[in-house]
């Protein structure tokens, strides 16, 4: 993915994105599974903006790396996946399987 397209989907030429939001327990500290926090899905215009929506996400509900199940980003036309936000910001536009599971 160019600079360019990772950079800036206003530019008229890329879609919209969508980047969904979730955690689930962590299972390291024996946590139930189901926090009850909700799942969120937001449209962003921009990798830099979906990153920060995923920090956003995270400082609200107080969440740890063992909690970070979200940060799937996908085209809001094609809905292909695009990117993967990491717990610590991140983005990820080389995709592997587990990214996508």
């Amino acid at each position: 993915m160019s600079q360019k397209r990772q950079a800036n989907y206003k530019d008229g030429k890329s879609n919209p994105l969508i980047v969904v939001l979730s955690a689930c327990g962590n299972p390291d500290i024996l946590q139930p599974e189901n926090l009850g926090i909700p799942i969120k899905k937001k449209q962003v215009f921009t990798l830099i903006e979906a990153s920060e929506v995923c920090q956003e996400y995270i400082r609200e509900y107080e969440l740890g790396g063992g909690n970070w199940l979200g940060g799937k980003v996908f085209d809001a036309i094609t809905n292909e996946q695009v990117a993967y936000m990491s717990y610590n910001g991140r983005v990820w536009t080389q995709l592997e399987k587990w990214m996508k599971d």
